[in-house]
């Protein structure tokens, strides 16, 4: 028998599948019938145009007769269990159609002030008269779902009844006049369950539940594809469970301790302010259903807040919108936009470890990741994603092994920014990344620009591989690279500053002390370097009234300034030792220094100032 989710071949007799562990579900078979189809379609024809009559139309309807005593109920199966079954294997199809049955009370529900993406109406069926069962989530929101019809159009559930965890809620309305339906009676597992369509198509099957999980007054069970939307299940003509569609992948059967009747006991509304609070999915029901012109940051920060409330219901039992992966890949769309807008520093403050721990979401945390690349740098975003990766419940997400490859994807990224902007820190960046994916050889490339930046020449020629074959769509930048390296090594002792043509001021970043970077000024007009005074402040040079005093001469006079000594001053790997320099501020924006002929007297220096190049070479 061949699995419907994964595809794989299984033994005839198997009743799970060996690869994925779903449940294996026969082929419909095709139904016996023993009439032929013109008289059945006349007689259910006759049955609808019937149960319409007397649901709607019919003045003098009378409430429906208690049903019949029901069969006992078997004892409740535990979790996990099967229910018995006295035909076809477990969560298939029996090999034939169920009679007409009962004439079912079709009610669709409208759910009014219904949160984003949320159905605007919800099937199901009316039973004993005046009852019908309806998914818990669906009471969760502003408003209270509505009945909708012909008949009692606009009429409200007036009496809810639940008990933690039922995952639905039985609802007593208020009718003039009850409409004629079928009774309610505990699910029997030794009798004959029919599902039904409450569809257009009103398919009816004959099914076995297979492994059911019970969850307070019901059993869940799983779906298969020919039930996975709005019907009821029924034996003896009368109503036992029930299905929603929507994305909830469970069906439910009534099977209540001593097969109790359902007992109304709140109204409706006062049941959701009760349950809502602390719970993730009223949570989410809160905060999709924010006003239009509510900012995306304060959406982002809502539905966060669900993540971080218990599990009303299980996924399986809720409808697509309310499912955490799918709130979460909302959460990610409005982090993205975040980015975008230059608001990446919100989104990470919203985006924290813990949130992103329960919502255990990898594309989420990717978005997350970007955020805090884009606002806080590339060692924040590596920060984060090394504790997730230490968090057992993200280590056991299917995609888990897909958070190398983020941080792969953000290392790639950083590094194109800094080699555009000629920056440094590129080459260690990279030495994080090559661990999660040594084969990249686009990561390897850059990691070999980066050290051609950093004149780290050993080490650029061991990235590219001595001679080692590339393919294609990498020869020509190979090519460049080996060249760029060659040349480097030849002209090991020089450095080559570009520079915007015609600057006067040419921008230079340098390490003083081989500690502290400083960014610089080099003015071949200036006599003296200059440092400000957060770089004395960083090296802990200490100025005290023992320190020498200079007057300098500036574009608005003169001024004193303390004299100290830098141990070394080292641009692009070439090195000036024992330079004195002055500790002033020169009112820049950038905070930056000046680095004067003394410094520069060490070096041939040959400058172009059309082409904006600047070369520097030890004498």
């Amino acid at each position: 028998m061949r699995c419907r989710r994964c595809r794989t071949e299984n033994a005839e007799t198997s009743r799970y599948c060996s690869a994925c562990g779903a449940l294996l579900t026969a082929s419909l078979a095709k139904p016996k019938r023993a009439l032929p189809r013109p008289v059945l379609a006349a007689a259910g024809a006759l049955a609808l145009i019937a149960a319409v009559y007397f649901l709607f139309l019919s003045p003098g309807a009378k409430p429906s007769p208690g049903p019949a005593a029901p069969a006992p109920a078997p004892a409740a199966p535990a979790a996990g269990e099967e229910a018995p079954s006295p035909g076809a294997p477990a969560g298939t199809l029996a090999p034939g159609q169920a009679g007409p049955g009962p004439a079912l009370a079709a009610a669709r529900f409208v759910l009014d002030q219904a949160a984003r993406g949320a159905p605007a109406t919800l099937e199901t069926s009316l039973f004993d008269g005046s009852w019908a069962a309806l998914p818990l989530w669906a009471l969760l929101g502003q408003g209270v779902p509505r009945l909708e019809g012909p008949g009692p159009s606009g009429t409200a559930p007036v009496l809810a009844g639940w008990n933690d965890p039922d995952p639905l809620v039985m609802c007593l309305f208020d009718f003039a006049s009850a409409p004629a339906t079928p009774g309610l009676a505990p699910y029997d597992g030794a009798a004959v369950l029919e599902w039904r369509s409450l569809g257009g198509a009103r398919t009816s099957l004959a099914i076995e539940p297979g492994p059911v999980e019970r969850l307070g007054s019901f059993l869940a069970f799983d779906l298969f594809r020919e039930i996975e939307a709005p019907g009821v299940l029924i034996q003896q003509d009368r109503i036992v469970g029930w299905t929603f569609g929507g994305g909830t992948s469970r069906g439910f059967l009534w099977a209540p301790a001593g097969g109790a009747a359902p007992k109304a006991s709140v109204p409706p509304s006062q049941l959701a302010l009760a349950v809502r609070p602390g719970t993730r999915e009223g949570a989410f029901v809160q905060a999709l259903s924010l006003p239009e012109g509510t900012s995306e940051e304060s959406r982002l920060a809502a539905l966060a807040a669900g993540f971080r409330g218990r599990a009303l219901l299980r996924d399986e039992d809720l409808p697509t919108f309310l499912k955490p992966e799918a709130v979460a890949a909302f959460m990610s769309s409005l982090a993205s936009s975040l980015v975008k807008q230059g608001r990446s520093a919100e989104a990470a403050r919203i985006l924290n470890p813990d949130l992103l721990a329960a919502a255990a979401d990898i594309p989420l945390i990717k978005s997350a990741a970007a955020a805090y690349n884009d606002a806080r740098g590339f060692d924040a975003a590596h920060r984060l994603l090394v504790e997730l990766r230490r968090d057992p419940v993200i280590q056991t997400a299917p995609a888990f092994k897909q958070l190398d490859e983020v941080e792969v994807d953000l290392a790639k990224s950083s590094l194109h920014k800094i080699l555009n902007e000629r920056g440094y820190g590129g080459l260690e960046m990279f030495e994080e990344a090559v661990r999660l994916a040594p084969g990249d050889l686009e990561l390897r490339l850059l990691g070999v620009e980066a050290a051609v930046l950093e004149k780290k020449w050993v080490r650029a020629e061991d990235l590219l591989g001595g001679g080692k074959p590339y393919p294609d769509d990498f020869a020509d930048k190979v090519r460049t690279l080996e060249r760029l390296v060659e040349e480097g090594r030849r002209d090991e002792d020089s450095v080559t500053i570009r520079f915007t043509p015609g600057d006067k001021l040419i921008p230079v970043y340098a390490y003083l002390n081989r500690t502290y970077r400083q960014k610089f000024y080099i003015d071949t007009g200036a006599t003296t370097t200059i440092i400000p005074l957060a770089a004395a402040s960083a090296l802990e040079i200490r100025i005290d009234n023992s320190t020498p005093v200079v007057g300098i001469q500036g574009v608005a006079g003169g001024d004193l300034a303390y004299q100290v000594g830098l141990d070394s001053v080292e641009i692009e790997g070439l090195t000036v030792h024992d330079l004195r320099a002055i500790v002033y501020d020169l009112g820049e924006e950038e905070n930056a220094g000046l680095l004067g002929n003394d410094f520069l007297s060490h070096f041939q220096v040959d400058l172009d100032s059309v082409k904006g190049i600047l070369k520097l070479r030890k004498k």
